[in-house]
């Protein structure tokens, strides 16, 4: 099918929008429209003069998006047809299995509750930021929180209502971090953020706004008719430590957590920042 225009649609889960990911750009109109009429019940589909050929790629339950073949000349072969059909039954079975390979990887590697990197993720991750720090010579730091008087909100709420607590949480540290910082789960009600190029002073920004963030983020507690029976206030406490070329991957994280540590004694609902000279 060299001789034809061939077109590649992928469709986002979110949007159920058709989107061209192949080529760049689709300069005739009519094939956009017949792309929004595939189902994933629908087998290819031929335009009224034959030139147009719309082959879904399906998966197991959804329609993941389509080959269009496009021809200038003639109609679409029997022939062009079949070897397009068929070759958009095994691409769909190759996406189809990508797709629940990442499904298991992500659920392999991320906190079931949160949707953070789970502890043994952000061991992995550790590893390799230290590393691109030291062959990059580029700074990076490490933020560790933990929520104030988290058993509390267990204890006279019950253990639904500190799950509704830590993904409100952890929808913060999402909210306030880049797309390239390492956020993780580290253990219970424990988070660690990990900064890359990111020297001191801009650490202690990014974990004193995401402590505004969380101190002003009202979390409703439903009962079991859905409605809203509590409404609570949470806060967190924060250290910030910079890596040294001295200090080892744990040691990151554990300078920052004696950031925390003094953030907890001093009052919690704090920043600290740990320069080196905390026991």
């Amino acid at each position: 099918v060299t001789d034809h225009l061939v077109y590649i649609f992928l469709r986002d889960p979110e949007t159920q929008k058709f989107n061209l990911t192949w080529p760049s750009t689709c300069r005739d109109p009519r094939i956009q429209t017949y792309v929004t009429h595939l189902t994933e019940r629908s087998k290819y589909i031929l335009t009224d003069e034959g030139k147009i050929g719309l082959f879904p790629l399906v998966g197991e339950k959804s329609i993941l998006g389509c080959v269009v073949a496009h021809s200038n000349t003639d109609k679409l072969s029997q022939k062009e047809i079949d070897y397009i059909e068929q070759l958009a039954k095994q691409s769909s079975i190759t996406i189809h299995r990508a797709n629940a390979y990442a499904e298991i990887l992500k659920y392999a590697t991320s906190d079931a509750l949160t949707g953070l990197n789970n502890r043994r993720q952000f061991e992995e991750r550790l590893k390799q930021e230290v590393s691109n720090a030291k062959r990059q010579k580029h700074p990076l730091c490490a933020i560790m929180l933990d929520i104030d008087f988290f058993k509390k909100f267990n204890d006279t709420y019950g253990h639904v209502a500190g799950d509704i607590v830590l993904k409100s949480v952890s929808n913060c540290i999402k909210a306030s971090i880049r797309e390239y910082d390492i956020a993780s789960r580290y253990g219970g009600e424990e988070f660690v953020i990990l900064l890359p190029t990111t020297e001191i002073n801009d650490a202690y920004n990014v974990a004193e706004r995401l402590r505004q963030k969380v101190e002003s983020t009202k979390v409703d507690i439903p009962n079991e008719n859905g409605e809203i029976e509590h409404t609570l206030s949470v806060t967190i406490s924060l250290g910030v430590y910079q890596y040294k070329d001295t200090d080892s991957p744990e040691e990151l994280y554990q300078n920052a957590d004696k950031g925390l540590y003094v953030s907890k004694e001093r009052g919690r609902n704090q920043v600290t920042i740990n320069d080196g000279s905390l026991p």
